[in-house]
């Protein structure tokens, strides 16, 4: 299909296409909220975030064998093991279990179930590489964490406002910017990865990459000068699917090479966001600025 052609069959179903992002975003909120609904949290999070203990094991352990040892001796406790990985090969675990750390006996408890469970580990391998988080800690960043994103999107949406001058275009910014952090979030959830404090950090630098591409969008749509509306959508299309395609490139590479689960998850965030991204801009946040522009007829 050439660029003309494309251009006329987007003209012709945009309106269509915009059930796409919009089912995705009921979809999400509906899935984070029955997330708070049943666990009391609109997101998972890990030890770092809501106290506990974890522990990175080097070699060829055993996941099943841990995870049932640990429920069986910590039957209430939120136990997760992760399977550490360098080039699709298996380089050890990380446990995360949510014990009490004042509590000494439960640590050492701990400590004997894996010394029993896993041969050849040494206590001091385990004191090595043992990492005990407080839940107040880890209560009191992620009460800030939100203030923060919050007030991101406050200021976000006062400099798009400021920018644009209209309500609409600067809405749709917004939105789009919204629905990627609302469908990544409902994502985590669905497949278990739970948020650490690395993670809100990608959360917060996926506004940055959202952002930038509907602005880029939406500049050059309101900005035209001689070109038709869809000319001005599909040169910006062309920058910004390549700005995001350099970006997830980097990003599956890091995936894969990349031996810490901090950095992992900074990057499946940003690979899940920025493919989310793709949708809420070049289908949801197009439709908004057609329908806009066909109400004032300038389309």
């Amino acid at each position: 299909m050439d660029e003309k052609a494309f251009q006329d069959w987007y003209l012709k179903h945009y309106k269509k296409l915009l059930v796409i992002p919009l089912l995705l975003l009921i979809l999400s909120l509906a899935q984070i909220g029955w997330q708070t609904y049943t666990t009391g949290d609109f997101i998972k999070k890990s030890v770092s975030l809501k106290g506990g203990i974890s522990i990175s094991l080097l070699g060829d352990i055993n996941e099943g064998t841990i995870s049932k040892a640990l429920k069986e001796n910590f039957p209430s406790a939120d136990i997760t093991i992760r399977t550490l990985a360098q080039a699709a090969t298996k380089t050890g675990i990380e446990i995360e279990i949510d014990l009490d750390v004042s509590n000494k006996e439960l640590i050492s408890s701990f400590k004997d179930v894996l010394l029993k469970t896993i041969p050849n580990l040494k206590k001091g391998d385990i004191d090595e590489n043992l990492k005990l988080r407080s839940p107040v800690l880890g209560k009191s960043f992620f009460t800030t964490a939100i203030k923060i994103l919050i007030l991101s999107f406050i200021l976000m949406g006062l400099v798009v406002a400021i920018n644009f001058k209209t309500f609409v275009p600067s809405v749709a910014v917004i939105l789009a910017a919204f629905s990627d952090i609302t469908t990544t979030i409902a994502f985590m959830n669905i497949v278990d990865i739970r948020l650490s404090t690395s993670g809100v950090a990608a959360l917060l630098m996926l506004i940055g990459y959202s952002v930038d591409t509907d602005i880029l969008l939406t500049m050059k749509v309101l900005g035209r000068q001689g070109a038709t509306v869809m000319d001005m959508v599909t040169r910006a299309m062309k920058t910004g699917i390549m700005m995001s395609a350099t970006t997830i490139l980097a990003a599956l590479v890091s995936i894969l090479l990349i031996l810490s689960y901090d950095i992992k998850q900074i990057m499946i965030i940003i690979l899940v966001g920025l493919l989310v991204d793709i949708i809420n801009t070049w289908i949801q946040n197009v439709g908004i600025l057609l329908l806009y522009l066909e109400k004032k007829h300038e389309l």
